[in-house]
């Protein structure tokens, strides 16, 4: 289906009176080179209007720059970011309190040979492994709905076509093993500094 360029026209509605009435019509443009000309033709034919007009092409009402549309990526982005920053912390509370709660148990593998690096790596290996599962599924859930998600999506609209690409995947892995490292780091301090007697005695 080609998608064909639109304007908006906004009908200023502040009266009850004029409740029932339309307060936004669009119109679809076959050249996108008349787009310009047709909106200030719609401004023209209503200029003595008592009801304010104003028609605006397609490309105007979405762009960021002009301060007339929304920056859906930077939405995305702090969106994004929020709910990394909330993992982040309930992946590094979690993993901290399980730590804390078998310290006896690094203890006993420490008595048993295992060095310093091989019980953080098993530390960092439990915040490791359920993080990049999440990843993989959110990656793969993703994947599905930008599959889906342009059936429901009316030409015009301004709305980004979702994609996938390898930076996507790259960087959702990136940020799993991230999260990963940052909330088993200081777990892992603290199992290198662990007094071994006084973890085994349970103080």
């Amino acid at each position: 289906m080609r998608k064909e360029p639109a304007l908006d026209a906004n009908i200023g509605m502040g009266r009850e009176r004029d409740q029932g009435k339309t307060g936004q019509f669009r119109v679809k443009v076959g050249d996108a080179s008349k787009t310009a000309a047709i909106a200030d033709r719609i401004d023209s034919t209503f200029a003595s209007s008592p009801t304010p007009l104003q028609s605006i092409t397609e490309k105007v009402a979405f762009d960021v720059s002009s301060g007339t549309g929304m920056d859906i990526a930077s939405v995305d982005r702090d969106v994004a970011l929020a709910g990394m920053f909330m993992v982040l912390f309930l992946t590094a509370n979690g993993l901290a309190q399980a730590v804390r709660e078998r310290f006896a148990e690094f203890a006993t593998l420490k008595t048993m040979g295992f060095s310093d690096n091989g019980v953080i790596a098993l530390v960092f290996a439990e915040a490791a492994i359920p993080c990049l599962m999440g990843a993989g599924l959110g990656i793969g859930l993703a994947a599905i709905i930008s599959n889906v998600m342009p059936r429901f999506l009316p030409p015009g609209q301004g709305l980004p076509i979702p994609t996938m690409t390898v930076m996507v995947f790259v960087w959702a892995f990136a940020c799993a093993a991230l999260v990963a490292f940052v909330s088993a780091a200081l777990p892992a301090l603290r199992l290198k500094q662990m007094d071994i007697a006084t973890a085994l005695s349970g103080r």
